[in-house]
C-alpha cells in the first residue's frame, strides 16, 4: 500500500519496505486532518480561538512528541508504531478543543 509513494523517492527497497510501514501507521491522519481542521475552522470562524488553539499547539508539539518516544520504546516497536502518534495527537486535539 504504502510501497507506490515511496519508490518515488528512492529504488532502495529496504528504505521503501521502512517507509511503507511508515505509512500504514500515518494513513489515519488523512482523514483525521480533515474533520479536526473543520472542527478548528469553525471554531476560529466563530471568534473562539483560544479553546482550539491550546490543544492543538498542544497536540503538535507536546503530545506527537511524548507518544512518537513513548511508542518507540515498546518491546518490538516498528514504524507502524511510532506512525500512529500523529493520528493519535489529533484524536487528542479533537476531543480536547
Amino acid at each position: 500500500m504504502g510501497k507506490v509513494p515511496s519508490s518515488f523517492f528512492t529504488e532502495n527497497e529496504a528504505y521503501i519496505a521502512r517507509s511503507a510501514e511508515y505509512l500504514k501507521g500515518f494513513s489515519p491522519e488523512a482523514i483525521l486532518t480533515c474533520v479536526v481542521f473543520s472542527f478548528i475552522r469553525y471554531f476560529n470562524g466563530h471568534g473562539k480561538t483560544l479553546p482550539v488553539m491550546l490543544p492543538g499547539i498542544s497536540a503538535s508539539f507536546l503530545i506527537r512528541v511524548l507518544l512518537s518516544y513513548m511508542f518507540s520504546l515498546k518491546q518490538g516497536a516498528d514504524l507502524f508504531d511510532i506512525g500512529l502518534a500523529v493520528p493519535a495527537a489529533s484524536v487528542y486535539a479533537f476531543f480536547f478543543s
